[in-house]
């Protein structure tokens, strides 16, 4: 649940983005946005702090989905990192959720292309792809389809609600280009 505030909090703001230092306190004002730019749904972002005399950077591919406002807040997010052996996919899904059928799928004209059954990770309301995993998922969700690609997520909400959330990936081959692009510059990746 931290992460998923976490995540609400990154897509609403631009300028500064939630942070914490090493004693775990909430330090927004110390990230300075250094590249930012939309993709449609997906936003790719790059950010700097200042750690013990010298400067932190970080890079980003993200969406965040509010699907039910306060009082019953509710969201999904998705956020790609570099990492020392690649990239991590983390899919952050409010505890309580219960997937339908696959759950997780890609599609391109209702042709399945990519499907995964996120059941398994709920204990700690996110899942987490690293190596091959992340770039197989990765690679399905950039692969050049026709406009008709989405990410698929089929389920019921901590709160007892269908849902059925339609991300577009028309744009998000562009978005993991500038992503691992601006990533290589900062040395974040190979």
């Amino acid at each position: 649940m931290k992460s998923l505030f976490a995540a609400l909090a990154l897509l609403l703001s631009l300028n500064s983005v939630l942070a914490q230092d090493a004693q775990g306190n909430d330090t927004p004002g110390d990230w300075v946005v250094t590249h930012y730019k939309p993709f449609g749904l997906w936003d790719s972002v790059c950010d700097q702090a200042k750690r013990d005399g010298s400067i932190m950077k970080r890079c980003y591919l993200r969406y965040v989905e509010v699907f039910s406002p306060a009082p019953k807040f509710a969201a999904q997010f998705l956020f790609i990192t570099p990492e020392k052996e690649g990239l991590k996919v983390e899919l952050g899904i409010e505890k309580g959720t219960l997937f339908k059928g696959k759950g997780l799928k890609i599609i391109n004209d209702e042709k399945e292309l990519w499907s995964f059954d996120p059941n398994m990770c709920l204990n700690f309301g996110e899942c987490v792809f690293e190596g091959d995993e992340a770039e197989i998922f990765i690679t399905a969700m950039a692969e050049p389809y026709e406009q008709s690609s989405k990410l698929i997520s089929d389920f019921t909400d901590r709160h007892g609600a269908g849902r059925l959330l339609d991300w577009d990936l028309s744009q998000f081959s562009d978005a993991v280009s500038d992503f691992k692009i601006q990533s290589k510059q900062r040395k974040l990746i190979k």
